[in-house]
């Protein structure tokens, strides 16, 4: 999405065994009113990319879910794709070379948004945090 100034990274982790896996959905949009105070822009990113599948959460997620853990992982399905995935995804957004102003947002897709970083003058900054529980 070369033209977008805004793109959404939106988790889906009810969809990541099987055939056609994928545990992110990506957005895009060019004409978002960008705010780090307000990511009402995040709903606004109508272009759809390729879904994608980062396997090392489906591996996360085969482990936490066991039954021998279920006691105390009560909040491991919400905390453990969102903390890993901004990692994962914040790190490949630094990769990119662009010259273009960006800001991208991550989260559930049914759900929660939160800041990943921006970009600009080709240099990405995070802006990866992850609310208290």
């Amino acid at each position: 999405m070369p033209r977008a100034n805004a793109i959404c990274l939106g988790l889906d982790t009810l969809n990541m065994v099987g055939r056609g896996a994928f545990n992110v959905g990506i957005s895009g949009g060019t004409k978002a009113e960008l705010s780090e105070d307000d990511l009402g822009w995040a709903y606004s990113c109508t272009k759809r990319g390729k879904p994608h599948l980062i396997k090392g959460l489906a591996a996360l997620r085969r482990v936490y879910a066991a039954r021998r853990w279920e006691e105390v992982t009560e909040h491991a399905d919400y905390l453990v794709p969102l903390a890993y995935s901004g990692l994962v995804l914040s790190e490949a957004a630094a990769m990119v070379v662009r010259p273009k102003p960006l800001m991208m947002a991550w989260g559930f897709h049914d759900g929660d948004l939160f800041l990943l970083g921006t970009m600009a003058d080709g240099v990405f900054v995070r802006k990866f945090t992850v609310p208290e529980a």
